[in-house]
């Protein structure tokens, strides 16, 4: 009787042991396929190369500058270009798919040089400002709402003007405009009165050659600051009535070109990123939110870069870099990483001479397009001044996102 007892005990132990290791062995592999599912959905998500060969358009001769903004007011993405040696602003007209109509011209002054855009008499269509390099001057396009222009309206600088962008850098609700000059190493800036007309230039010096410049609060006081690139970084932080302190100067590398100012660590601090012409590089400098930059790191990019933009170029909701390399014929993607570091360059093809970039969705489906404008190459289709010398035709190659 203690003997079949035992043994039935026995036999309750083992059957209660067996369902155990059962139940491990069938429990592991759903275990093991739940994460390898989720591993591939990951990287499925995470687009690695945003574009493909790009669409051309014929521009004006030796384009210098590109903006996209919506000039017709019927919700798709149009572009103007600088052209240097047409004297004059080209508008090219978006179809919302991604496509554009023909380039038409409207007359700017001697070496169109930089272009931007803005209300300036607050009658919420978009005008243009152009820098006019061989004039000594800025011209102000008032716009019609339909993507047309009038006639220029020009101001007077003292240097000779290579940049421009807009900002409201007195408080007062108007936009004003802020000028890099390179000869004499100055910023101008024309206050705006709201009407589409601009006061005299406030000059402020930056110390060595000024080739570009971006606006935004450095030091979160509610006043527009300048960040100006030649030889060195230079901030200039605003007064909030024009005038700046400074200049601040950064090292970057060697001959920065091109500055642009945007979030690039997620901790809502303005960071700078620039674009240095003499080692085929970018500099990214971390703001520590008072106005001060860290020490630039570096990041490779192709052969002598003229301008970078910034924008979510896969979709990760995190800030990446596009770059156009000027000798290299290309515009170099870095995927931005969410701490301030950035991933090896993705190099695409583009047109001859790149000289400037910038982004946005223009064929509508939510996803950040590129546009790059190329100085140009000579083409002898195309001749323009003396007969037995070749022009150079700009081009606006367009890169639409293929990212899912």
């Amino acid at each position: 009787m203690v003997i079949c007892i035992y043994s039935f005990i026995l036999l309750i132990i083992f059957i209660v042991i067996l369902f155990l290791l059962l139940s491990f062995v069938t429990a592991t592999p759903r275990k093991i396929k739940t994460v390898a599912t989720h591993a591939t959905e990951e990287f499925e998500t995470t687009c690695q190369n945003p574009y493909g060969p790009p669409n051309n358009y014929d521009a004006g001769f030796v384009l210098t500058s590109v903006l996209s903004a919506d000039f017709s007011n019927d919700g798709k993405l149009d572009l103007a270009v600088a052209n240097f040696e047409d004297n004059a602003v080209g508008i090219l007209l978006g179809n919302g798919d991604g496509t554009f109509q023909d380039q038409k011209e409207y007359a700017a002054g001697d070496g169109a040089k930089s272009v931007a855009a803005g209300d300036f008499n607050n009658d919420t269509i978009l005008d243009l400002v152009v820098a006019n390099y061989g004039d000594t001057n800025v011209g102000i396009l008032l716009g019609n709402g339909d993507g047309t222009f009038q006639n220029q309206t020009t101001y007077v600088l003292s240097d000779i003007p290579y940049w421009i962008v807009v900002g409201d850098f007195n408080n007062d609700g108007r936009l004003d405009l802020a000028v890099a000059n390179y000869v004499h190493n100055t910023v101008s800036i024309l206050l705006g009165n709201g009407d589409g007309t601009f006061q005299n230039q406030i000059q402020s010096s930056v110390g060595d050659a000024a080739f570009s410049l971006t606006v935004s609060d450095f030091n979160n006081d509610g006043k527009l600051d300048v960040a100006v690139v030649g030889v060195f970084v230079n901030i200039l932080l605003g007064n909030g009535n024009g005038t700046f302190n400074g200049p601040k100067r950064y090292t970057a590398s060697s001959s920065p070109f091109s500055v642009k100012a945007a979030d690039f660590n997620n901790d809502s601090k303005v960071d700078l990123a620039v674009a240095n012409a003499g080692n085929s590089s970018v500099s990214i400098l971390l703001g520590n939110g008072d106005g001060t930059f860290q020490d630039q790191k570096e990041y490779s990019a192709g052969d002598h870069p003229h301008d970078v933009t910034t924008g979510d170029f896969n979709n990760d909701k995190i800030l990446d870099l596009a770059v156009v390399n000027f000798i290299g014929n290309s515009v170099s993607v870095l995927l931005g990483n969410g701490d301030g570091t950035f991933q090896h360059e993705i190099m695409y093809s583009s047109g001859a001479a790149p000289e400037s970039v910038t982004s946005g969705d223009f064929n509508n489906d939510g996803k950040q397009d590129l546009a790059v404008g190329n100085s140009g190459s000579p083409n002898d289709k195309h001749k323009r001044h003396l007969p037995m010398l070749p022009d150079y035709l700009g081009t606006v190659s367009i890169y639409l996102n293929s990212c899912p």
